[in-house]
């Protein structure tokens, strides 16, 4: 077989494998159960790294790949801005609406409603 064959068949494997990984990356940062809208909570701790997050998370079932996900932080620049706080995630949120709420620090709000006329030993 002359050169031009093999050069056009490694070129067809190459162009495969960019397809395959382009398609599992995208698969792996959709919700890990869509029909899951239980929210758990999760403690980020100050200084804990982008990798053991997303392992972390792919354990509690929250992501389906923890390899896409750091690679996710990574291409939107966002290792660096992990923020620590309790966060609400549910396994129907997708790994960039994860990404979005640990990197902009959007925790967990507990709230309190006081009955009007409520004294301190009510509360």
């Amino acid at each position: 077989m002359d050169k031009r064959w093999w050069a056009l068949f490694a070129f067809g494997i190459v162009l495969l494998a960019v397809l395959v990984g382009a398609v599992w990356y995208r698969w792996s940062l959709q919700p890990a159960n869509p029909g899951d809208n239980k929210s758990q909570s999760y403690q980020l701790q100050t200084g804990t790294s982008a990798p053991d997050v997303a392992d972390e998370l792919q354990s509690a079932g929250l992501l389906k790949s923890s390899s896409a996900f750091v690679i996710y932080l990574t291409l939107h620049n966002l290792r660096s801005h992990l923020q620590a706080g309790t966060y609400e995630i549910s396994p129907s949120d997708s790994a960039t609406e994860i990404a979005d709420k640990i990197s902009h620090g959007r925790i967990a709000v507990n709230r309190l409603v006081v009955p009007d006329g409520a004294t301190e030993l009510q509360i």
